[in-house]
């Protein structure tokens, strides 16, 4: 009984900051609340405006392709290339480092990066010129917006989820 008088604090304050939010959000969104005046309770009003609310419809289609753009391809290519990765040859090291180094740089200076390669003089726009290609406005044409930051975001991310598969390549047994 001694052991769960000590445990209590902890477990309590683990309760409280773990679900202490979704139990707020959750009773938040029954009100009508501007922060300014005070709350008025409505229901579940806010969830009916919600489902007939094109806005939302459209975000939430945006954010599924997004999501359907960016994991499996990031999936993939962090699997192809920890299983690259993962063979014993001279130099491998400089390479593991060079595909983790966007994992640690900021993704504010990420962004901006990737802003100034989208640019329609940018480097990629004047890798498509040299090929003949038409320039294409990557961060302006509604059907090029998603699939250019989802890429930004396979190539910030990729280098994470290769350095977890390669270390779980790493520890299955050689026998």
């Amino acid at each position: 009984m001694v052991a769960y008088a000590f445990l209590a604090p902890s477990l309590i304050l683990f309760l409280i900051f773990r679900h202490g939010p979704a139990v707020f959000s959750l009773v938040l969104s029954l009100f009508d609340w501007t922060m300014v005046d005070d709350p008025e309770y409505v229901g579940t009003q806010n969830f009916q405006r919600l489902a007939n609310d094109e806005v939302f419809w459209r975000a939430l289609g945006n954010t599924v392709k997004y999501t359907l753009f960016a994991v499996p391809p990031d999936i993939v290519i962090a699997l192809l290339l920890a299983v690259l990765l993962n063979q014993q040859l001279r130099g491998m090291k400089i390479f593991r480092l060079a595909y983790f180094i966007p994992v640690v740089t900021s993704g504010a200076l990420v962004a901006i990066v990737w802003r100034w390669l989208y640019q329609p003089r940018g480097i990629i726009n004047g890798f498509l010129l040299d090929l003949g290609l038409t320039p294409q406005a990557w961060l302006t044409d509604p059907g090029l917006v998603l699939l250019s930051i989802a890429a930004m975001s396979i190539w910030k991310h990729v280098g994470f989820n290769m350095l977890i598969l390669l270390a779980g390549l790493q520890s299955i047994p050689s026998e």
